[in-house]
């Protein structure tokens, strides 16, 4: 038979619906009289196939058996979202009735429908749990917050766990790991109770309550301890064991807010503070006979507060009647110290003396803070071991330079001038060339009508400077003297390079040629010097110069824009400078001028003490490691200020009045709530000092420091001096 005889019986075969039997054409796809499908797709392959044939034609399944499985399979899936939804798997039941909605095949439309069907109610049980689950879980939290651990671990228990959250399992877990502590707290009390270990109890029993605030074991146990402890502080507050007696208290006060609890904390703290400073200050000044007389009063039957207190009005009034420049000692220095060197306070001079006609009021009245004065006169005099100087003459003006020329080269005289934020010391210096001696011939101290850093801006701040320099001006006639100003380090930049063995001309050259790259800014931005120092590694002082030796240079710079604005003042009082020298290099001289043995008087192949020197100013703290070959520096913010914001925020002072607490410490109320708010301060500069010094310590660990000396107004302190030897 030809393929158009084929087509042509086709298209005369007809359909026969199964429904109602009515012949229709196969190209129909449904019954003309009923409307039912005449095709449907094969279970198995997917092609066409007509409605009520047993086999698929094109795979051959049997249509009947393969519409048979889908459907047992459709009900067992059913019966596993009714499973589900009672285990409150909603998400899981709803995708399962999804997929069953989805399927698209006549024998199977009853089974989608019927899953469209339950959707939607299954989503309304679905929400309706949910917020069941989380009214629960805030009553939990609420029972948590009221310390109701057994109620919140009911209602969190209620939610089942497929309901559960991230939020609810760590909720649930919280409480379960909170009511396992309070039950073994509960019984760790009770066996320490048993066996009478009272020290073990009250931070036990302040976790308990932290826990559980009305856990009524832990309340009456805490009455119980509070009474024991506080009557055996009273028993040593009786025999003047005050520092017991504060570590006793300090254990319970968590457990006593009574007033009458702490009233005695608070007077057992004073009076332990009192009798450390007492027995630990390392020198006699006005704080610490305040201090003993406070606690004379306090504790009029402590014999050996009376004693000390009688022996130290004693040497105070020695101390006044003299003439010393050094602190009168007090307490026995301690053998080790938090800084691992022996600590002591610089004030007075070594080898720089004083005239017989010197009026050293100042001196004695601000002890240590004309270091820095003194070392910048010794640039004015010659006689400086560092001779930088930022206003040298290859970088001034062609009318500078003449002035300079016209001026005496060999000057006998000088003034160092250090100003401050809070004042101006000013120290004038002859040399004595018959004693090869610097010799002070003047002195002063002059306070600004504010500290700097209290200025409203650069206006006022400019304002203030030339109000002191004018006032230093009308008392001091200034005649051929060198001018030698100290500039701020903070306000330059310094940096220390190896230079190679070969003489001071070609150094000097490759020294200009590394600060090109070096400093952040073009050479001709900048006002800067350099010293070479010879490679003593010994730091002998029989060490020799020659050019085989290797070199270090340091370099200072600060910017001309800086320069220009920090000496304009001195301009337009018409006041000369000759040398502008930054103030850590300053303190280099005079430490090595005046603290290291005079130049052959060291004996031959002794080394040098290595001396860190700490300058507590106003604003800024410096340390400078000195040996007289070698200078190490660095800075941080932690100063004489940072002590006055901490009493203004304390205490809700005003600077002034904070200023004013911080001068005279005494009037204070209670001085151990005074130094209790400065501890902090007092941890943070001796950090950084702990820092600094194991900064050097990597950088010339052959050369250990030996000593600290401390100096600067910020020092002045009461306490600071104690707490670097002693650490509190």
């Amino acid at each position: 038979m030809s393929m158009i005889e084929e087509m042509e019986n086709a298209s005369r075969t007809v359909l026969c619906c199964p429904q109602c039997h009515e012949e229709n054409l196969p190209q129909w796809s449904y019954c003309a009289k009923c409307g039912t499908a005449l095709w449907e797709p094969c279970l198995g392959c997917g092609e066409p196939c007509a409605t009520g044939e047993n086999y698929c034609g094109a795979c051959g399944i049997c249509l009947s058996d393969v519409a048979a499985e889908q459907i047992e399979r459709l009900e067992t899936d059913f019966r596993e979202a009714t499973d589900m939804v009672s285990a409150f798997q909603f998400e899981e039941a709803i995708a399962l009735l999804t997929r069953i909605s989805e399927k698209d095949h006549p024998r199977l439309d009853k089974y989608a429908a019927r899953a469209r069907e339950l959707i939607g109610p299954l989503a309304t049980q679905r929400q309706r749990q949910r917020a069941t689950a989380d009214e629960a879980c805030q009553r939990a939290r609420q029972c948590l917050a009221a310390f109701d651990y057994d109620g919140a671990a009911e209602f969190i228990e209620n939610v089942p766990l497929p309901l559960q959250n991230d939020d609810m399992r760590e909720l649930r877990s919280r409480i379960a790991e909170q009511r396992r502590e309070i039950n073994t707290l509960t019984e760790e009390l009770r066996h320490a109770v048993r066996r009478k270990r009272l020290l073990e109890l009250p931070p036990r029993i302040e976790r308990l309550l932290v826990l559980k605030p009305d856990h009524a074991f832990a309340k009456s146990l805490a009455g119980q301890v509070q009474k024991q402890f506080v009557a055996a502080a009273k028993r040593m507050l009786a025999e003047h064991r005050y520092d017991q007696a504060l570590h006793l208290l300090d254990r319970i006060s968590v457990l006593a807010d009574a007033t009458d609890f702490q009233q005695l904390r608070r007077q057992t703290a004073e009076l332990a503070w009192l009798d450390w400073d007492l027995r630990n200050a390392p020198m006699v000044d006005d704080t610490l006979v305040a201090v003993a007389k406070r606690l004379r009063r306090l504790a009029p039957d402590d014999a050996r507060a009376v004693r000390l207190c009688d022996e130290l009005q004693r040497r105070a009034r020695l101390a006044k009647g003299g003439q010393r420049q050094e602190p009168l000692p007090w307490a026995r220095p301690p053998e080790q110290t938090p800084l691992g060197v022996p600590v002591q306070w610089l004030t007075g001079f070594r080898r720089v003396t004083c005239a017989e006609a010197l009026d050293q009021s100042d001196l004695l009245r601000y002890p240590g803070r004309f270091a820095i004065a003194c070392g910048l006169a010794l640039s004015g005099i010659k006689q400086a071991a560092v001779r930088i100087n930022l206003l040298s003459s290859q970088q001034q003006g062609v009318l500078r330079r003449i002035t300079h020329l016209m001026r005496p080269q060999s000057a006998r005289s000088a003034w160092g001038i250090d100003l401050g934020s809070s004042g101006l010391k000013a120290v004038k210096l002859d040399w004595n060339e018959a004693k090869r001696q610097a010799v002070v011939e003047a002195v002063t101290f002059i306070e600004h009508a504010k500290p700097l850093s209290h200025a409203a801006n650069e206006a006022e701040e400019t304002k203030l400077v030339a109000e002191t320099l004018k006032t230093f001006l009308d008392a001091q006639e200034m005649k051929a003297e060198q001018v030698c100003v100290g500039l701020p380090g903070r306000m330059t930049i310094s940096r220390q390079i190896e230079a190679p063995p070969v003489d001071s001309a070609k150094a000097a050259k490759l020294v200009q040629f590394e600060a090109a790259h070096q400093f952040p800014f073009p050479l001709e931005q900048l006002a800067w010097d350099f010293q070479l120092f010879d490679d003593a590694a010994d730091l002998d002082c029989e060490a020799e110069t020659s050019g085989e030796k290797g070199r270090r240079a340091l370099l200072i710079a600060a910017r001309r824009t800086t320069t220009e604005r920090f000496l304009d003042v001195f301009q337009r009082l018409n006041m000369r400078v000759d040398v502008l020298q930054t103030d850590f290099v300053a303190l280099h001289n005079f430490l090595a001028y005046d603290y290291f043995a005079a130049p052959g008087n060291s004996p031959s192949g002794k080394a040098y003490p290595v001396v860190a020197a700490l300058d507590v100013g106003c604003e800024v703290t410096n340390i400078v490691v000195s040996t007289p070959h070698s200078l190490w520096f660095r800075s941080c913010g932690v100063a004489g200020h940072s002590f006055t914001r901490a009493l203004v925020k304390e205490f809700n002072l005003s600077t002034v009045q904070a200023e004013q607490r911080k001068r005279a410490p005494e009037s204070a109320e209670r001085l151990s709530d005074l130094y209790e708010a400065l501890s902090p301060v007092f941890d943070d500069l001796l950090e950084e000092l702990q820092r600094s010094l194991s900064a050097y310590a990597e950088a010339r660990p052959d050369h250990p420091v030996q000593q600290v000396v401390v100096l600067g107004g910020g020092f002045s302190l009461h306490g600071m001096f104690r707490y670097l030897r002693c650490g509190r």
